[in-house]
């Protein structure tokens, strides 16, 4: 099991931490392809197996995640939400309905 966080920044850095502390493997994703730095100073890499950062084509991230065997997708932050639901439904994840 691995589960993506889109935008691991901020609440989204202690939810990546603590999957980390947990030993659930975690990928990062970044929703946009400039990140604040007030946001950015809260990322801590070594929490994530891999991070995709931006990647700017849905189709080509979900193709990534599945090859990286992610069962769960999860926004870490406001600003992941739409991505995040966009994966839900682009790799057939449970999810709200929209």
């Amino acid at each position: 099991m691995t589960i993506a966080i889109v935008d691991g920044y901020s609440t989204g850095a202690a939810l990546a931490a603590h999957l980390h502390h947990l030993g659930v493997p975690c990928s990062h994703i970044q929703s946009q392809p400039v990140v604040h730095d007030f946001l950015r100073r809260t990322f801590d890499p070594k929490h994530y197996t891999r991070d995709h950062g931006f990647v700017p084509d849905a189709a080509d991230l979900a193709d990534l995640l599945r090859r990286d065997g992610t069962t769960r997708v999860v926004a870490g932050t406001e600003s992941g939400v739409t991505l995040a639901e966009t994966l839900f439904h682009t790799l057939g994840l449970p999810t709200n309905r929209p």
